[in-house]
């Protein structure tokens, strides 16, 4: 198993790199009150495109891109993907006005590969992203640089650009493929969550237990976008397993805010019920900003969802089985 490469680097206790230092952040302030400076660039940018030509597009299995690129980060043989990722880490200069601030950012470095039925690549993508880890924002790091959506195939992998936080969706085919399969078991019935407004910052409570994010959307720039200038905003779908019977949903709201939002469904083992979430904001001027909303259950897929993909892996966690069957 190949293992992520770090290299790190520090400040000398000689005074040659004290003064040149100091130059760099004279230099920065000579041409600006504030602003970043990079002095060590990540090498993850610089070889992350070479390290994918090797891999064929129709011909490369995935023993093959796994000798080329070492063990995944995340994968699943039935979603039919690898992530890879490559960890480095980029040091800058960040100067406003004073105090001067000279920190370091790890630089994840992702390769998304996804395989046909017959095990061959079938599409790859690559993406970057700085900030310290995995769910934390980047103090160095550009608005466009702190976040990621790269797609190959039926998945697509973000990191979100506001809380920086991992996820995997799969596309609407795919989505209906794995509907279409819980149907047939003999356990669990599936409720499937969705945003149908322009608030999806809320959270869920299923039968008073622990609240759960309800991960309405990612927010961020596509991998492409260099320049950071593309904002993107993707609702998706979040599926949630249940036991057969009665269960009572509500919708828990974000700090400094009001809702009253819930209603109870019962399900059956093999069945799938949508639940549509429309959340408002009714007054923007009060200090506690109150909202309204409502959650429509229903057997068939309302119209407002049908288009949205649904959201697979988040943050460390699968929203469904890895393998499902196994």
């Amino acid at each position: 198993m190949r293992g992520p490469k770090e290299i790190r680097s520090g400040l000398g206790t000689s005074l040659a790199p004290v003064w040149a230092l100091g130059l760099a952040i004279l230099s920065v302030l000579a041409g600006s009150a504030c602003g970043n400076m990079r002095i060590r660039d990540s090498e993850v940018e610089s070889t992350l495109p070479t390290k994918v030509v090797p891999i064929i597009i129709g011909e490369s299995d995935r023993a093959a891109v796994r000798r080329i690129l070492g063990e995944p980060w995340l994968h699943s043989d039935f979603w039919r993907f690898d992530l890879f990722r490559m960890t480095d880490r980029a040091t800058a200069v960040a100067v406003m006005i004073l105090p001067v601030w000279v920190g370091s950012d790890t630089v994840n470095g992702y390769v998304l590969v996804f395989y046909d039925e017959r095990g061959a690549v079938s599409d790859r993508s690559t993406g970057v992203v700085e900030g310290d880890n995995i769910s934390g924002r980047s103090f160095v790091a550009s608005a466009g640089s702190s976040s990621a959506l790269i797609s190959a195939g039926d998945v697509t992998f973000t990191v979100d650009g506001i809380d920086q936080s991992p996820s995997v969706y799969v596309s609407t085919r795919r989505r209906d493929e794995f509907l279409e399969q819980s149907r047939r078991s003999d356990s669990q019935c599936l409720l499937v969550l969705g945003c149908v407004g322009s608030f999806c910052e809320t959270g869920i409570v299923v039968d008073g237990g622990p609240p759960r994010a309800l991960p309405g959307a990612y927010t961020g720039n596509a991998a492409t976008d260099d320049a950071g200038t593309e904002s993107w905003r993707q609702l998706w779908l979040a599926p949630i397993s249940l036991a057969p019977g009665v269960h009572r949903i509500v919708v828990v709201p974000p700090k400094y805010t009001t809702l009253e939002a819930a209603t109870e469904l019962r399900c059956a083992a093999g069945e799938v019920l949508f639940a549509a979430i429309d959340v408002r904001r009714s007054d923007r001027m009060r200090w506690k900003m109150p909202l309204e909303g409502e959650i429509r259950i229903s057997r068939e897929m309302p119209e407002s969802l049908q288009d949205q993909p649904l959201v697979i892996w988040r943050d460390g966690v699968w929203l469904v089985p890895a393998e499902p069957g196994r």
